[in-house]
């Protein structure tokens, strides 16, 4: 059975982790014009959008987690966990296509 203190660890490795996704994000925004390559612009601001986006959503997610504390089920865990493992992917994908 999962404590508060397992969900705080939970929260906290994955508020990290939301952070250091961020901030490579606004790395990879800020120098889009020496990355994008043979991709067009555009294209690159989609993508990165599309990581902004995913990123934000899981992160609702796991704010819907910290709100309800210890009443946190194991399916909402399981959300939470769904939507980190969609952020690492979309994440990857750009990060590898552009460095």
């Amino acid at each position: 059975m999962n404590t508060n203190t397992d969900i705080r660890a939970e929260v906290d490795r994955l508020t990290a982790q939301f952070n250091a996704w961020g901030t490579d994000l606004k790395k990879l925004t800020a120098t889009r014009g020496t990355r994008a390559g043979a991709m067009t612009r555009i294209e690159y601001d989609r993508r990165l959008a599309d990581v902004r986006a995913q990123l934000d959503w899981a992160q609702g997610r796991l704010q819907e987690l910290v709100d309800a504390g210890s009443a946190a089920t194991e399916v909402m865990r399981a959300g939470v966990n769904r939507s980190y493992a969609a952020v690492t992917n979309a994440f990857d994908g750009v990060a590898a296509r552009f460095h």
